[in-house]
C-alpha cells in the first residue's frame, strides 16, 4: 500500500482535452519524479524538462497530423500552465521534508 501511494505523489499528469466540449477526450500523461531531488535546482530543471517533454507528446497527440504548429505550441502552454500547481506542491513537499528531516537530526 505505502510504494502505492508513493508511486501517486511522485506522479504529475498531464492532461490535453481534445475536440468540442461536448465530445472532449481527454489524453493524459503521467511524468515521474521520485528518483529527482526537488531541493535543488538541477532536480528542478530536470522535472520542468520532463514536463516539457511530456506535453510535447500529448499534445502531438491530441492535434494529430496538424499542420498548425501554432495548435500544437498553444495545447502545450495550456498543458504547462495546468501542471505548474502540481510543480510547485512537489517541489513544496520536497522542501518541507528536507527542512523536517535536517530539524529531526539536530
Amino acid at each position: 500500500m505505502f510504494r502505492k501511494i508513493t508511486s501517486i505523489t511522485a506522479t504529475l499528469l498531464l492532461t490535453a482535452v481534445v475536440g468540442s466540449p461536448a465530445l472532449a477526450e481527454q489524453i493524459t500523461r503521467a511524468v515521474s519524479y521520485h528518483d529527482l531531488d526537488l531541493t535543488q535546482a538541477a532536480g528542478v530543471k530536470t522535472l520542468h524538462a520532463r514536463v516539457r517533454r511530456a506535453a510535447t507528446l500529448v499534445c502531438r497527440t491530441a492535434v494529430p497530423g496538424s499542420l498548425l504548429q501554432t495548435q500544437v505550441l498553444g495545447c502545450r502552454q495550456e498543458a504547462m500552465a495546468a501542471v505548474k500547481p502540481q510543480i510547485s506542491r512537489a517541489i513544496a513537499v520536497a522542501e518541507r521534508r528536507a527542512a523536517e528531516s535536517q530539524f529531526a537530526t539536530r
